[in-house]
């Protein structure tokens, strides 16, 4: 139990235990009422607090032992050596995967760190055995399954932002050397950690584009130079950005091969040197390309990992 803190334990707890007489649903203590469940998440039961920080704010993230309870015995005893094993597995692997989207690890608390600590329950792993070798001996057939909770904090404060309950359960992984579904166990324990650190790493590479909204993309080709048989690419729409001091550049990405091709347009927004004002800015865009093709499939805008707009059938005007 130690370095789990016990305010989130004591919520791990009782999440859980609501659990059993409820699949869809969480009560969660007086202290936590400003969590809202999102309803979008189901099966996962997803709770957040409002007005909570966006995740691309933290910077760093601290990942608590992983605690381990309820541990059910079936037809194979599940030692105390497996249960510390797969503590340590589960933990190195959600780290290595938050390292990998290209997320910090640190192991002291700073004020832009999120916490995650984990909670495993309800761990059942019994022998594995087909559904005819199941029939044939009396047994009911198992496959093994785990649920994970989850609590997310501000590791300065402990205040816990959101609670994720996900349950498991296995795809009848069998092998030749197998005597349990416990590799189920394993399997889905390492899926929740690359999901985990996918979403938490994509929120902070849409983060990298600065622009709060875009509408209003046209796109067109016109005649720019009828001499040397160069055709004129026309870019227009509107922005808003956080403040009025961004300066806009553009980079072009690779067109494909498709006939005619799908072209790939960057704008980068170039952040003031400055301090400006905070103040929604609505920002006018355009962007000019020559090139020697007169039709486009689609121009995609992208800011980053954000696509801004896809337009279609781009063509020639007269």
């Amino acid at each position: 139990m130690k370095g789990f803190p016990a305010k989130i334990f004591s919520l791990v707890f009782v999440a859980i235990s609501a659990c059993t007489s409820q699949s869809n649903k969480l009560t969660l203590p007086s202290n936590m009422s400003e969590l809202v469940q999102d309803e979008s998440k189901l099966p996962v039961l997803v709770y957040v607090r409002q007005n909570s920080p966006p995740l691309e704010s933290y910077h760093s993230f601290m990942v608590d032992p992983i605690t381990v309870f309820q541990v059910e015995d079936l037809d194979i005893l599940i030692t105390q050596n497996d249960v510390e094993r797969l503590k340590e597995q589960f933990h190195q692997k959600v780290e290595i995967e938050l390292i990998k989207a290209g997320l910090k690890i640190v192991d002291s608390p700073q004020q832009d760190t999120l916490k995650i600590s984990i909670a495993l329950s309800n761990l059942r792993a019994p022998i594995s055995l087909s559904r005819e070798m199941a029939t044939a001996l009396g047994k009911q057939f198992e496959l093994g399954r785990v649920t994970i909770t989850a609590a997310f904090s501000q590791a300065s404060s402990d205040k816990v932002m959101a609670v994720v309950m996900d349950k498991s359960r296995g795809e009848n992984i069998l092998s030749g050397t197998s005597v349990s579904n416990f590799v189920d166990i394993e399997v889905a324990l390492d899926s929740w950690a690359v999901k985990v650190s996918e979403v938490i790493g994509s929120a902070h590479r849409s983060a990298s584009c600065p622009i709060l909204k875009s509408e209003k993309w046209y796109a067109w080709l016109d005649k720019f130079s009828k001499g040397n048989g160069q055709y004129r690419l026309n870019i227009n729409g509107e922005v808003i950005m956080p403040n009025p001091g961004f300066a806009m550049q553009w980079s072009v990405g690779p067109t494909d091969r498709m006939r005619p091709p799908n072209l790939r347009l960057n704008l980068l927004p170039k952040a003031p040197d400055l301090m400006a004002i905070q103040v929604l800015t609505t920002v006018p865009v355009k962007y000019y390309l020559e090139n020697p093709i007169s039709e486009f499939n689609s121009v995609s805008i992208f800011c980053g990992e954000k696509l801004l707009s896809r337009i279609e059938g781009v063509t020639l005007t007269d």
